[in-house]
């Protein structure tokens, strides 16, 4: 029986433009040492007679990576060929066999972790005696299994690298690991300030101590103070969905590398897929549907654009925002060289979250978005105050994103008029306040605010580094609803009628002039 996703018909046999760093995708730096840690995790994996790849690539790997103890068989079992013409879609590359036992989640994260790393050499470093290294970005779901193969397969290989022949190794240099407990996917409340105090246990010895803090976790300050080394595992790219096709789908992987590298999206597009939408496209058992499906993925915006905006001061705001967020992610500024904040205020339905969502339009950047009011229904203070530290977190595991905390006023000021529930508000308000000040502090989240009246906000939102900037978004003018009907009618509506359309819209809100135009779509 057919797998469910399998096309009907034979796809084209032009396969796509190779994309300028097609190299870089196949053989990236951290190969070698990606391959000696899956060659014991997998074992060899069978080769048919004319795969074994090229000596002269298997040099090439040798000499961007740390020298591997491989054999060449199993080395080339990880490079790729590609020699083979474009075929169509149907077609049978011979069984694959069992999909190997490491779950996708786990393998990707690893590979996150050994291009973080690059080379064996990089790894015998965070394990010599009175290192303390932080290692920050992985998974949480997949923190606990990626811990268990540090510990037994990464690290003992590069204590056999670092220690002298014949030497066995010390257990008083044996590496401490230490992770925040995990529960649901989440980090137990509280138990990053455990990591503090159990770190001071360990200190005073000279054994390597490595702290893992999975994604969208901000390091405490007293532990950023004892690790200078900090290892950030880099995003998920094409290089890495490759090795793990290699690893699940060997054969076609193999004979259809180049197709698949070319299919795949942009690493900054592939980057900003949710993991449940990748998971679903990665169970299909041809790799090139599976690209061809995240290549779709990535297209899918269903929301406002940021070239749809109206030319306003709020618009030219975002736009430079996002400007700069990509100076960033390019390594043309650091993080604090450039704001990454901006309060919107205005009456309802001027078009603050509608610009929000736009902003979140750009290729690789993802939208997460909360409220005081949605957080309060949560529960009591301590589920509130949950409730808004996953969100927070939940942007700071999506970056770059955009945040968007909407009916920021509704949270009051802890000096207001009205002493009714002050304590509530206070714990709150320092709650949010620190909340913001370590996401600024990490990095990769554009915070953006809405309010209906800033006058009545605690006078710490405004101050420079929470909100970089405030700007006032008022009901739009008639140029500015003559240019969103433009955008959302296009050519089913001549100009004359845009202008009708506008002047009798004029007074309305963004969010009333898109409620019409669906219904009249509808």
């Amino acid at each position: 029986m057919p797998h469910p996703n399998t096309p009907s018909a034979p796809a084209t046999t032009s396969a796509p433009a190779p994309p300028p760093d097609l190299d870089a995708v196949l053989r990236p730096q951290w190969l070698g040492l990606a391959a000696l840690l899956f060659a014991g995790l997998d074992g060899p994996q069978p080769m048919k007679p004319g795969e074994v790849s090229p000596l002269a690539l298997m040099a090439q790997v040798m000499t961007a990576t740390a020298p591997c103890d491989m054999s060449p068989d199993e080395l080339a079992a990880w490079l790729l060929v590609d020699d083979a013409p474009p075929e169509p879609m149907a077609a049978r590359d011979g069984d694959e066999g069992p999909l190997r036992r490491l779950r996708a989640s786990t393998r990707l994260a690893l590979l996150r972790l050994c291009a973080g790393l690059v080379t064996l050499a990089r790894a015998a470093e965070m394990i010599r005696p009175g290192a303390i290294t932080l290692i920050e970005g992985l998974p949480a779901a997949s923190l606990a299994e990626v811990t268990r193969i540090l510990t037994a397969d990464l690290l003992p290989l590069a204590q056999g690298r670092s220690a002298p022949a014949n030497q066995p190794p010390d257990p008083a240099q044996a590496p401490q690991i230490l992770t925040p407990h995990i529960s649901d996917g989440e980090i137990v409340r509280g138990d990053v300030a455990r990591l503090e105090r159990k770190l001071a246990e360990v200190i005073d010895g000279a054994a390597p101590v490595l702290v893992l803090l999975p994604a969208g976790t901000m390091p405490p300050p007293g532990l950023l103070a004892v690790a200078p080394a900090r290892l950030v595992v880099p995003p998920l790219d094409r290089a890495m969905l490759l090795r793990l096709f290699t690893a699940t789908h060997p054969a076609k992987t193999r004979r259809h590398a180049k197709t698949i590298a070319a299919t795949l999206p942009p690493d900054d597009r592939l980057a900003a897929i949710p993991e449940l939408a990748l998971l679903a496209a990665l169970r299909h058992p041809d790799p090139r549907v599976a690209a061809r499906h995240l290549a779709d993925r990535q297209d899918r915006f269903d929301g406002p654009r940021l070239d749809d905006l109206p030319d306003t001061p709020a618009a030219r705001a975002a736009r430079a925002l996002i400007a700069d967020l990509a100076a960033w992610r390019e390594g043309r500024a650091t993080w604090d060289e450039i704001p990454h904040s901006l309060l919107l205020s205005g009456p309802a339905g001027t078009g603050k979250s509608y610009i929000a969502r736009a902003m979140a339009s750009a290729p690789g950047v993802r939208f997460v978005c909360g409220s005081f009011s949605e957080w309060q229904a949560a529960g009591h203070l301590g589920d509130m105050l949950k409730a808004m530290s996953a969100c927070f977190a939940e942007a700071m595991a999506a970056a770059p994103c955009v945040l968007f905390i909407d009916e920021i006023d509704a949270a009051g000021s802890r000096f207001g008029g009205d002493t009714h529930g002050v304590s509530y508000r206070r714990q709150v308000m320092n709650g949010f306040l620190l909340a913001v000040d370590q996401l600024n502090l990490a990095g990769g989240v554009i915070l953006i605010g809405a309010c209906n009246d800033p006058a009545t906000l605690d006078p710490a939102i405004l101050r420079p580094g929470r909100f970089d900037r405030h700007v006032e978004v008022p009901l739009p003018d008639r140029a500015a609803i003559a240019q969103v009907l433009r955008q959302a009618l296009g050519a089913r509506v001549d100009a004359a009628g845009i202008e009708a359309l506008a002047r009798r819209l004029l007074g309305a809100s963004l969010a009333a002039v898109d409620a019409l135009v669906r219904s009249a779509k509808s």
